[in-house]
């Protein structure tokens, strides 16, 4: 969150401080692109939330959304991975698909892990019970 939204906050506090000594136009320049930045984070970001229902995951982070079949899950496990995702932190949980994967960070991360392998539908409907296949890596 630091990364995203820092250096805008940061341009929009510089803004003030040239409006302050004089130097009207620039900042004024500094803020507009500072609040444009902002707003562009703020689109790609929020709202970020992950959704379970009774067949599907859904991910919606900004303005991407995705829903994914919960028959396509195959685990999930915690993570720290550094790669682009819908997550706006580092405490990630790693959820394997059939074909790749999805980092998502929800607030309660063992409960979102408990629920998510607890919804997983085996071969004859049922569920799996999450204490079986959660792999725990950290």
């Amino acid at each position: 969150m630091i990364v995203m939204y820092g250096p805008p906050v940061g341009m929009l506090a510089a803004s003030v401080w040239f409006v302050a000594v004089g130097q009207d136009a620039e900042g004024v320049i500094l803020g507009l692109m500072g609040l444009a930045l902002l707003l562009f984070n703020l689109l790609l970001t929020r709202p970020c939330r992950y959704t379970l229902t009774a067949d599907t995951l859904n991910i919606r982070c900004g303005l991407m959304n995705e829903t994914i079949p919960l028959e396509r899950i195959r685990s999930a496990e915690k993570s720290s991975s550094i790669l682009s995702a819908p997550a706006l932190s580092l405490r990630r949980v790693c959820i394997r698909l059939d074909k790749g994967q999805r980092l998502v960070s929800p607030v309660n991360r063992d409960q979102f892990i408990e629920d998510v392998m607890e919804s997983i539908p085996i071969g004859n409907g049922e569920r799996v019970p999450w204490d079986l296949t959660l792999s725990e890596k950290e």
